[in-house]
């Protein structure tokens, strides 16, 4: 029981430790892509939606924003003009040439780069 606690401490211990260090190292990088999420298309540069973590408890999982703020907008005019994409929606309900993608966000997506910010919640537990 206690030997269970200690190796749980240990791990937290060595999470934070690597997550702090990882995110130093990287700070230049991270508001680099910051701002080119941001001059690409204005509005929040993380994205944050819900996600089932360990032993089923939801956490709010941050990403680097990929997609066009106005995304849903764009892929409802999309759908509505184009009877391909329109299909395509249907059959997979996603698309190859998605507009919502930003520029940057394709290649933070294809990078993984979108996923950097996941790190905080590393610190959070």
């Amino acid at each position: 029981m206690i030997k269970r606690k200690l190796n749980g401490i240990m791990i937290r211990l060595v999470d934070v430790v690597l997550s702090l260090a990882i995110l130093a190292f990287l700070m230049p990088l991270l508001v680099l892509i910051s701002l080119l999420v941001f001059a690409t298309d204005p509005g929040p540069v993380i994205f944050m939606h819900n996600r089932i973590g360990q032993g089923g408890r939801l956490f709010r999982c941050l990403k680097f924003r990929s997609m066009a703020v106005n995304a849903e907008q764009r892929l409802a005019e999309l759908l509505k003009h184009d009877s391909e994409a329109r299909q395509e929606w249907a059959r997979f309900h996603k698309l190859r040439d998605d507009p919502r993608i930003t520029s940057i966000g394709r290649f933070l997506r294809r990078s993984s780069l979108d996923e950097l910010p996941q790190l905080l919640n590393v610190l959070k537990g």
